[in-house]
């Protein structure tokens, strides 16, 4: 008997990007590398050309004579960049979408081919619809004051699925797949249903600076306050709209999965971060071992988890397993957040997006090395307490020691659920030093709750961040305290009724 032979797929991707803002068209032809042709067709009822796109120079994204793999591998592929920019003076929201053009022969290749896009989960083209909506999102407007755009980086990756296994026959003609990557980009409705919408409408952005070194309230509360509100910041992914300070002067209550939540910031990618109300019935260690520097992890003895490189945690909804990409060791904490996901938010798994989480293990000071009686501080305590107070980030440092070298524990994560860094505990208001946040911050309790962020390895024990009594401070890893499990909703998430009140939650199904 004849063997047949699996014959590569050989398919092309080149992607076509264009842009409308109401009636502004602009757009960009890619052929072996990226060109970029901007033409404007037509005049704008917001402000002429004044959304933008940004395509980052390299190779257009090839499926050429490619071999299927697992999603893993495929989450770890470079993929494609491109930056969506609002430099209009009102807020934009817009959509991304995949014009599909055409499948070959008698297989659909849009069963196979996987995509994936910050801020959403894995998904095949054939189930993007017929719209081929990969995700939608808000941008607040350009700052009057010079500051940078508003804008937000994606990256969208594409691979053949392991569940690919056509045997293709000699006599099978297979061509280049072309699909065109759209964007388009409207005036924002009060009456919109998409939940990030849905706060930008609702909330003025604040333009002055919070002094992060106080507590918010009451280093300068007030209604006219700067120091309570939505603010905009940076993160990985661009611009960033985080809640700060006074609940009675901010409205972030969310309904979802049977659980009240309160809404932390919009991320870069367009995703919309929640920390659970309260803490889960039971108190957990962050790891039960303390006496070694890997143990402020959230995985560890793993290869290390970079920007370029993160480590996912995918999972598959079928199973409720949770698959580590560079393997390691979990957290005792880290095992307890997956298995409650499983429990409790299992069947919402489709609103939930991977989530870049930072558990910054980069050099502060102090001694860096091996030995167990020295004592050394990470990043985060530097720029809380240390020299660099008041200066948090939202952008994750690489997990580097002193001497350049990536650690294997910590760093950068993809994650269906985690924790709060303790930068942005700081940005919602939570301070390390006198005054603390009074019980009118958003985040306040009376109870401590676990942050993700290590602050040092003090002698003898690794110590992560905590959060609690409107007080940034730090423990022993061992200790057991509340779990305030963190999630984000996808990009495309829509909201019922409320309005973020205490009373009227935002209410998504």
């Amino acid at each position: 008997m004849k063997k047949q032979r699996r014959k590569k797929i050989e398919i092309r991707v080149y992607i076509v990007m264009a842009i409308l803002v109401l009636i502004v068209s602009i757009s960009s032809f890619s052929y072996a590398l990226w060109t970029t042709e901007h033409k404007q067709t037509g005049e704008s009822s917001i402000t002429t050309g004044c959304f933008d796109i940004e395509l980052e120079e390299g190779d257009a994204i090839s499926l050429y004579n490619t071999y299927p793999i697992p999603d893993n591998a495929g989450l770890g592929s470079k993929g494609y960049k491109f930056t969506v920019k609002n430099k209009c003076t009102i807020a934009a929201k817009y959509t991304v979408k995949i014009n599909k053009r055409s499948e070959y022969g008698n297989v659909n290749y849009e069963d196979y081919i996987k995509t994936y896009v910050d801020g959403q989960n894995i998904r095949t083209l054939s189930s993007l619809g017929n719209e081929g909506t990969l995700l939608t999102g808000v941008l607040g407007p350009a700052s009057s004051e010079g500051a940078s755009d508003s804008q937000r980086t994606y990256n969208l990756k594409m691979w053949l699925s392991s569940n690919y296994d056509h045997m293709a026959t000699a006599s099978e003609s297979v061509s280049n797949y072309t699909v065109k990557l759209s964007v388009e980009a409207n005036q924002i409705s009060k009456t919109s249903t998409n939940l990030a919408e849905k706060i930008m409408a609702n909330n003025e952005i604040k333009t002055g600076t919070p002094v992060f070194t106080k507590g918010e309230p009451p280093s300068s509360g007030g209604a006219s306050s700067t120091g309570s509100g939505l603010f905009k910041g940076e993160d990985d992914n661009g611009a960033s709209y985080y809640f700060r300070g006074d609940k009675t002067l901010i409205n972030n209550y969310v309904h979802f999965a049977n659980n009240y939540w309160r809404i932390v910031r919009i991320n870069g990618d367009g995703t919309i971060r929640l920390i659970l109300e309260d803490k889960l019935p039971t108190n957990y260690a962050f790891n039960t071992s303390y006496n070694e520097r890997k143990y402020a992890g959230f995985t560890f003895d793993n290869t290390p988890c970079t920007n370029n490189s993160p480590c996912w945690s995918t999972h598959t909804s079928s199973n409720g397993s949770f698959t580590n990409s560079h393997n390691g060791s979990n957290s005792t904490i880290k095992t307890q957040l997956e298995n409650w996901y499983n429990s409790n938010l299992s069947g919402k798994d489709s609103k939930i997006a991977y989530g870049t989480y930072c558990n910054d293990t980069s050099y502060g000071s102090g001694t860096d090395d091996d030995d167990s009686s020295s004592t050394m501080n990470y990043g985060a305590r530097e720029r809380l307490v240390g020299t660099n107070k008041g200066n948090p980030t939202l952008i994750c440092p690489d997990p580097k020691d002193k001497n350049n070298t990536m650690r294997t524990y910590g760093g950068v994560y993809k994650l269906k659920i985690g924790l709060l860094s303790a930068d942005e505990m700081n940005y919602a208001g939570l301070s390390y030093s006198s005054p603390n946040a009074t019980s009118n911050n958003y985040l306040y309790k009376t109870y401590v709750w676990w942050g993700l962020s290590p602050r040092s390895f003090d002698s003898s024990y690794a110590s992560v961040f905590d959060g609690g009594y409107g007080d940034l401070y730090y423990r022993n890893v061992s200790y057991t305290y509340g779990v305030r499990p963190v999630i984000n909703l996808t990009t495309d998430i829509l909201t019922t009724s409320g309005d973020g009140s205490a009373n009227t939650p935002y209410e998504v199904q």
